[in-house]
């Protein structure tokens, strides 16, 4: 006798083969029998007729670290059939939660009233698996956040002992179970690295078969979108590590419509042998920081030296020129919607246009007038 039996259903085994109709059979929590089992009892019967049963969805890049924390339940991955959540990404996490990393943990934690009770990655997922998540996670190790625990905010390249000191971040990552590496280089401290420093932290994951994930330099809108792919696969070439392109878009405006010759590229390499494979989401948006629209060499220091840049009129106005052109090759300030403002929620659900508009101000004074009050709220 079957604790559950699913009657009726279309079968997705995940295995690639074609679906089929059957029965499922569960028992103690475990699927016991698939096939025809119209003859079984069960102590609860769900009538599949019409829907397909499958194998929980694994969802390869979320941001959770921190959410899973507050609401363990993970309601809205559970209810859109995702039993597997696979973070950090984009290089920014949790831990190393050490120097300059610690005060941006501490920033990402105090809406929610948390305290950092961890320093390395292993502690962190420890502090996480307390908290009985209702699903599977798959750890990783964030570039950024390892570099920022090292160097800080600084635009340069780690001297021979401050790479030891990342590479050993990432050692006792992966030791304690995490699966690879993830680098967010459109964003700061991570795309201050050069491909060097990261096929150096790759040649580390190699040795536990771990996995390079990357939000590359560019999506078209921070320099050249194929050559940011490229970057991606020679480094995973270059470490024998496979590669994972992660939400790959054209969403710079003029690259709009050559999704095509990114996918080229990526087909070129797997035929040379190449480890290389890309993901993408099902909706035409991107979710970010305010930060994504200032060029990251006005924040090689931190945002408080971005803010000693802006009273200097000349550069001031440079940063002003880019910022406007980034906005642009965006889709506009109308486009950009604003999902989180602690300072001041009434201001979710507003464009940044309209923002401008209620407070009569140009985007850029709005930027800026939404970063400090951003950070007079973080301190």
């Amino acid at each position: 006798m079957f604790d559950i039996l699913i009657r009726h259903g279309t079968v997705v085994d995940g295995s690639g083969a074609p679906s089929f109709k059957a029965d499922i059979g569960v028992k103690g929590g475990l699927i016991e029998s698939v096939g025809d089992l119209s003859k079984d009892d069960a102590s609860s019967r769900i009538d599949a007729q019409g829907l397909v049963i499958a194998p929980g969805f694994i969802d390869v890049h979320t941001h959770s670290d921190v959410t899973l924390l507050v609401n363990p339940k993970a309601e809205s991955a559970v209810r859109q059939g995702v039993t597997t959540q696979v973070f950090p990404n984009c290089g920014q996490g949790t831990a190393p939660a050490v120097g300059e990393a610690l005060k941006n943990v501490e920033e990402q934690l105090r809406p929610y009233d948390l305290q950092v009770s961890w320093r390395s990655v292993g502690e962190f997922f420890s502090r996480l698996e307390a908290q009985h998540p209702s699903i599977n996670v798959v750890p990783m190790v964030a570039h950024g956040t390892v570099r920022m625990a090292v160097l800080g905010y600084e635009k340069r390249k780690p001297t021979a002992n401050e790479l030891d000191q990342m590479r050993e971040h990432v050692e006792e990552a992966m030791k304690d179970g995490a699966r690879g590496l993830c680098s967010g280089l459109r964003y700061v401290p991570g795309g201050y690295a050069d491909a060097a420093e990261l096929i150096a932290l790759c040649d580390v994951i190699k040795r536990y078969r771990g996995i390079y994930t990357s939000h590359i330099r560019s999506e078209g809108d921070n320099g050249n979108w194929f050559n940011a792919i490229n970057e991606a696969i020679s480094i995973g070439e270059h470490a024998n590590v496979p590669v994972q392109i992660s939400h790959l878009k054209a969403l710079g405006k003029h690259v709009w419509g050559k999704s095509k010759q990114a996918l080229e590229i990526i087909d070129a390499a797997r035929s040379r042998g190449i480890d290389v494979t890309c993901d993408q989401y099902p909706y035409e948006a991107s979710s970010s920081s305010l930060l994504v629209l200032f060029s990251q060499w006005t924040i090689d220091g931190g945002i408080d030296t971005l803010f000693q840049r802006l009273k200097d009129d000349k550069m001031s106005k440079k940063i002003e020129e880019e910022f406007n052109s980034t906005l642009e090759m965006r889709g506009g300030a109308e486009k950009m919607n604003i999902s989180l403002f602690g300072p001041d929620p009434s201001l979710q659900g507003m464009t940044l246009s309209e923002v401008a508009e209620k407070m009569k101000k140009t985007h850029f004074e709005v930027a800026k007038e939404l970063l400090r009050r951003r950070m007079v709220k973080s301190r």
